[in-house]
């Protein structure tokens, strides 16, 4: 039997200012230089407890998140890449998230040095007035800037995140952010609608958002726009979310959607190791001292019975293009529920899937249903 790969995940929280649709966790990066080195060793510490969970020889992808992970200094950020890349030379994509107004060419360079080879941007438009409604710190002509010099620092594996159902934003608005892509040396390219999520400062002003937000028409417009234009790009959509010219889609990502294990170090950080999951404590200095004293900074942990972990596993690797073999997936995941391939056959009566000698794929009108199907599953 092959061993499966696996994944590491760091969350670097510190953000210049949290964006009002932002949920994840995040703190301000006001005084960083005062909160970095202790971070820093606090990461260090965690990895340490959890060295033991984490297979040397397996390790393919090791991914900074956050927050904004180059919100850190170039010394600390490459000291975090290099001394992972020593622990687990197995590596193949190390991916760091930066936001434009804090990506300088010198910093990329550096982290590129020590093995750094994808960088994720946050841009989600290429509007001013949207980015102005996002509030986020950066201008459409930043974000273009940060891409060119990610590449002219000497990054190949470029990708953004782009958003649509903004308040305010028209199908023209969008189009234009789509046609100046083009012409930006990206690879990899995330596509999210715009959601209104709980405890955030945009939640509380849902009601008038919403009216100013895309009618139903319009944002399947976007998206049905955004994938014709990108496949013209280069780009083929090999998740529903995701789009990637050919051999540069992300394996990270791919890990995630096949389920693959992976540890989370770092404050709200995730954790899966195949039958049990756990979470970080989402609070920066209790993290902090928690794994100062030794202490595992777990606050939550589920171990999923079996038919229900068969069930979320395949809704979320159903997301990915790429057919299932529904006996090689019950070898991993456990025995196939008693209703299921009855389940199965009814979304392929409906065009949401295709379902034939054991293989299942989603369709593109699938992907247009995703939460139907999910639901239907479930």
């Amino acid at each position: 039997m092959v061993e499966q790969s696996f994944s590491l995940y760091i969350h670097i929280p510190f953000c210049s200012k949290k964006c009002p649709y932002c949920h994840f966790f995040v703190v301000s990066s006001h005084d960083i230089e005062k909160k970095e080195e202790r971070f820093i060793q606090a990461i260090l510490k965690e990895w340490d407890l959890k060295k033991h969970l984490i297979p040397k020889d397996r390790v393919l992808t090791l991914y900074f998140g956050g927050g904004t992970p180059t919100e850190l200094s170039a010394k600390s950020l490459s000291f975090l890449i290099e001394t992972f890349k020593t622990a687990y030379p197995t590596i193949q994509e190390i991916t760091v998230e930066g936001n434009p107004e804090s990506i300088t060419l010198e910093k990329i360079k550096k982290i590129k040095e020590v093995g750094c080879n994808r960088m994720s941007i946050g841009v989600q438009s290429l509007c001013d007035e949207e980015l102005l409604t996002l509030k986020r710190q950066h201008h459409r002509n930043k974000a273009k800037e940060a891409i060119f010099t990610v590449k002219a620092a000497g990054i190949e594996n470029i990708s953004i995140d782009l958003m649509y159902d903004i308040p305010g934003q028209t199908k023209e608005s969008f189009i234009r952010t789509l046609n100046e892509i083009h012409s930006l040396p990206i690879t990899h390219l995330s596509l999210y609608n715009l959601v209104i999520e709980e405890n955030t400062p945009f939640k509380r002003i849902e009601e008038s958002l919403k009216k100013k937000m895309p009618k139903e028409e319009d944002s399947f417009f976007m998206l049905q726009n955004a994938i014709h234009s990108l496949k013209a790009a280069g780009f083929h959509r090999y998740e529903i979310s995701a789009f990637a010219k050919p051999g540069f889609e992300s394996m990270h990502n791919k890990g995630y959607w096949e389920s693959r294990p992976f540890i989370g170090l770092g404050p709200s950080a995730f954790s899966d190791d195949g039958k049990k999951r756990s979470q970080n404590v989402c609070h920066f200095q209790q993290y902090i001292s928690s794994v100062e004293k030794g202490d595992d900074p777990v606050c939550f942990f589920e171990t999923l019975e079996e038919e229900k972990r068969f069930i979320e596993r395949f809704i979320i690797q159903l997301r990915l293009f790429k057919p299932i073999c529904l006996n090689s997936f019950s070898q991993k995941q456990g025995q196939i529920p008693l209703t299921f391939t009855s389940k199965l056959k009814e979304l392929q009566n409906l065009e949401y899937i295709t379902f034939f000698e054991g293989l299942v794929e989603i369709t593109p009108k699938g992907a247009d249903f995703f939460e139907e199907i999910a639901i239907s599953l479930l």
